[in-house]
């Protein structure tokens, strides 16, 4: 007789000598598989290495063992991006990037268009990234689903409804410009992002995350976002913390630690390090975080 079944006939064996009926608990059900989000945006002729680079972060998930939702340009619309976020632990974004502040919008931070995506507007426009035609930026107001009628146009007509991601879930954004606090620098004459704005760019690029009850934000600029999701995934009981200390672009000498100012208890991490061929070899701010670093990425803090 096979061990296995030696073994449940003696438990049946000693029950009927006892007089006790066995009692067989069922098999817990197995735990659900963490969803991963991944988005891409258009950008033109970048698209294709932007795919490329989130089919590498898909490839992670599904080897950490995660279900991968995407929403890929030319289909990367706000109603397909909101389906792939829905429930979602991770959300990941490449794509243009709107923050504040930047050189365009005159000291007001739009918050409509803002600290969001930049997302196609249809599905039947390639990969255009024509902001005022083809493409949408959703910002943050989308995010939180609070657009009002003084708000734009097309963030009225094409990013209805709110995101809807699993509680604690983490955000990652993979490439998109200001999320980790840099700048624009076209030529060396350019001026440099300051500390100032790389804080008010991870804090309000952060806002909507971490107000959807997200648990962390990174932002990196360093093609490593596959190793921060696989580590998101592979380590749930790491804090942000360890999380983000094991980071490509993370470098202690310059990090820069300051209160979240409008979310209570999250903070917001930014450094100045080097890429070389980067913004002329300078530095500036290519790696970040936010939100409360000793919590667990699997939700309790320490």
């Amino acid at each position: 007789m096979p061990v296995r079944a030696l073994a449940f006939a003696s438990l049946f064996a000693a029950s009927a000598v006892l007089g006790v009926a066995p009692v067989l608990r069922p098999t817990p059900a197995a735990a659900a598989a963490p969803k991963v989000a991944i988005i891409v945006g258009p950008v033109g002729g970048m698209t294709d290495g932007y795919r490329n680079s989130a089919n590498r972060v898909a490839n992670a998930a599904v080897a950490a063992g995660a279900t991968v939702a995407k929403a890929y340009s030319p289909r990367a619309t706000w109603a397909r991006v909101r389906a792939a976020v829905d429930g979602a632990n991770i959300v990941v974004y490449f794509g243009h990037g709107n923050g504040y502040p930047n050189p365009y919008t005159s000291g007001y931070e739009y918050t409509d268009r803002v600290n969001g995506f930049g997302l196609n507007r249809t599905t039947k426009n390639g990969d255009s990234d024509n902001w005022s035609t083809t493409m949408v930026y959703c910002g943050e107001k989308a995010f939180l689903g609070t657009l009002t009628a003084s708000d734009g146009v097309a963030q009225r007509t094409y990013c209805k409804g709110a995101l809807n991601p699993a509680p604690g879930f983490t955000m990652v954004y993979a490439q998109a410009h200001y999320a980790p606090g840099f700048g624009e620098r076209y030529q060396k004459s350019d001026p440099k992002t300051t500390l100032t704005q790389a804080r008010q760019r991870v804090k309000n690029y952060s806002t909507p995350t971490l107000k959807l009850g997200g648990g962390g934000y990174f932002a990196t600029a360093y093609g490593d976002a596959h190793e921060i999701v696989r580590r998101l995934l592979m380590q749930p009981d790491a804090t942000y913390r360890g999380t983000f200390k094991a980071g490509d672009g993370y470098a202690a000498s310059n990090l820069d630690k300051t209160a979240h100012a409008d979310v209570a208890g999250a903070s917001v991490w930014v450094q100045r390090t080097i890429i070389p061929g980067f913004h002329f070899g300078d530095p500036d701010y290519w790696y970040a975080f936010a939100g409360d670093p000793g919590r667990r990425i699997g939700g309790t803090s320490n």
